[in-house]
């Protein structure tokens, strides 16, 4: 999958600072897992250099 807007998936590394500051959101997952649904992060796992790596989205 590739995307023109980006030339590297790595470059998604890390924490980009909150353009919009917004209150607290408290939320309770009715399943089991990750939690994916209810947050701005994420994890990428990178095949080809045998690691994970969280990012967060800057666009809040």
């Amino acid at each position: 999958m590739t995307n023109p807007e980006f030339g590297d998936v790595r470059s998604l590394e890390g924490v980009a600072p909150t353009k919009h500051p917004c209150l607290p959101i408290i939320a309770v997952s009715t399943t089991s897992g990750t939690a994916a649904e209810v947050t701005i992060n994420y994890v990428i796992t990178d095949v080809e250099k045998n690691r994970k790596f969280v990012c967060v989205d800057p666009h809040d």
